[in-house]
């Protein structure tokens, strides 16, 4: 799990995508990688993928090994596949996914949509989660409390070499 914080305007939905199309083609860590971009709400969702769609369109190398299709973008090298997902979609059990990237983590009010998607991850040999956001102003948030933890894990109080902080 990461956690990556970064003030407003400074590309957050940019570095969702781009991080995700690379997990989508290059990461091997599980076949048919399945990559979920999760957002708070449809329209940021939206966003995240039309810019995952022009990393891959505008690039001769990566739109040679995708299909990008309305609302998903397919990997011929591994047969993976990058979906978004907003809360608002609804239930997101038994997704396999091999990696999550949300964007604007601060929004959630509640962490649903991270236990459902976490929880079919089990599947997977190294599923891997990135949470990035703003600094939000609530510490019982899932944000907050994820927050927390990484300044425990950073300042050496807590030790979990799966967990990393860049704030």
């Amino acid at each position: 799990t990461a956690l990556i914080g970064l003030p407003r305007k400074n590309g957050k939905s940019l570095l969702s995508s781009a991080i995700a199309t690379y997990l989508l083609i290059a990461d091997d860590r599980d076949a048919m990688p399945l990559v979920v971009c999760a957002a708070s709400d449809r329209q940021q969702a939206r966003l995240v993928f039309d810019e995952c769609r022009r990393l891959v369109q505008d690039s001769p190398e990566l739109s040679s090994v995708c299909t990008v299709y309305r609302n998903e973008i397919k990997c011929h090298r591994n047969n993976g596949v990058l979906r978004v997902v907003s809360a608002d979609a609804g239930s997101a059990q038994g997704m396999a996914c091999s990696a999550v990237v949300y964007d604007e983590a601060h929004v959630f009010k509640n962490d649903d949509l991270y236990q459902a998607l976490t929880l079919g991850s089990g599947a997977r040999s190294e599923p891997l989660f990135i949470n990035i956001s703003t600094a939000g102003f609530d510490l019982t948030s899932p944000l907050g409390r994820q927050y927390t933890y990484g300044l425990k894990v950073q300042s050496g109080e807590t030790k979990d070499d799966s967990f990393a902080m860049v704030w």
